[in-house]
């Protein structure tokens, strides 16, 4: 009687367990729903003042002689230009699927992963000592996609590794043609950062699952990263050991 006594307690303790990781699942799932609402009408918000600052500074570029301001005002706009990119494709990353429509392209991918790493270097710290090592395949290939979300794409994971690094280290991106009957590209991006902890490996992709500060992460970089690579029919792995470093491998379909 004492043996089904105490397995009664087990299978009551693990239902109560169930029950609780079911609430915070529910808690999780209203937090994502109330950060879609919030992120819409922030997203709305910030479309007006962006569009006032490309086109100042747009005014100001077309107003002065000096070429290095030029060139600093140059990159105001771009940067502009790819806020207002991004704010679409969080507006489009919330629509429900069905209202969905925007069409593929045909795009470049390494020579949006040189204007990722040129974008980076614009935002780093003088500070900072890491240091990209690009090893490009010879043959390049085109692949079907949106360029912004591409762009989002890169640029996520590099920034997760400027924040494993810290202050000094290497961030290694490199690309390879799939041998035949594959026909994919190959990208990886290796850091010589902190590295994962094993136990974390499984929950990366996890919506609100961070092991950032709360100033550093909200926990959706990687679920949103992972959200647009499977729409551009891709694929994403992670390999990391703790003070060694961490490897994002991606895979896509090329058409030439």
């Amino acid at each position: 009687m004492a043996a089904n006594h105490d397995d009664s307690n087990l299978d009551f303790l693990k239902d109560i367990t169930d029950f609780s990781e079911l609430q915070n699942k529910i808690i999780d799932l209203e937090r994502i729903i109330k950060i879609g609402l919030l992120t819409s009408s922030i997203t709305h918000e910030l479309n007006n003042p962006i569009t006032g600052i490309c086109t100042y500074a747009e005014i100001a570029k077309n107003s002065t002689q000096d070429q290095q301001l030029q060139k600093d005002l140059d990159q105001i706009i771009q940067a502009g230009k790819r806020c207002k990119n991004i704010i679409t494709g969080i507006l489009e990353f919330i629509k429900p699927s069905s209202d969905q429509a925007k069409e593929s392209s045909q795009i470049e991918p390494h020579q949006i992963i040189q204007n990722c790493i040129d974008w980076t270097n614009f935002l780093l710290n003088k500070t900072n000592r890491i240091s990209f090592h690009l090893n490009l395949s010879k043959k390049s290939c085109q692949i079907i996609g949106d360029e912004t979300a591409f762009f989002q794409i890169i640029f996520n994971l590099i920034h997760n590794s400027l924040q494993a690094i810290k202050d000094s280290g290497d961030i290694f991106i490199t690309t390879r043609l799939l041998k035949p009957p594959s026909r994919k590209i190959q990208i990886t991006i290796e850091d010589s950062g902190q590295g994962i902890a094993k136990n974390n490996l499984k929950k990366l992709f996890d919506p609100l699952f961070t092991t950032k500060d709360p100033q550093q992460g909200t926990g959706l970089g990687l679920f949103v990263t992972k959200s647009l690579i499977i729409k551009m029919s891709g694929t994403i792995k992670i390999k990391s050991q703790l003070n060694k470093g961490t490897t994002a491998t991606l895979t896509f379909p090329y058409i030439k």
